[in-house]
């Protein structure tokens, strides 16, 4: 959602309006939203699927797929799923601003 937001802000900026905008600005607003989203999202799970699905997402919404790991976020930056090598380089810590989560429960 926010690469999503980030994309329309880009096109707010420009006057325009996704119906308004040329192609050529829609590639303009999916460049811009690529590099943010190469330096600005970060993402980890434990479940491989839902990290391709999660980096899927990414390439899809910016055209790029994002810096999404997989590495379980209880034990940062200690584990042993086959992400924590490059999330340990990427995520170092104290070095967020924000931070999102998102909790299922099935009943």
């Amino acid at each position: 959602m926010a690469a999503t937001h980030i994309f329309q802000q880009y096109l707010t900026n420009l006057g325009i309006t996704l119906e308004e905008a040329t192609s050529e600005q829609l590639l303009e607003a999916q460049s811009y939203t690529a590099r943010w989203a190469s330096s600005n999202v970060l993402g980890c799970d434990i479940d491989p699927f839902l990290v391709v699905a999660s980096r899927m997402n990414m390439l899809f919404t910016s055209g790029h797929p994002g810096r999404i790991f997989r590495l379980d976020a209880r034990m940062f930056p200690d584990g042993d799923l086959d992400g924590l090598r490059e999330g340990r380089h990427a995520l170092p810590l104290e070095s967020m601003d924000n931070c999102f989560t998102q909790s299922l429960v099935l009943h």
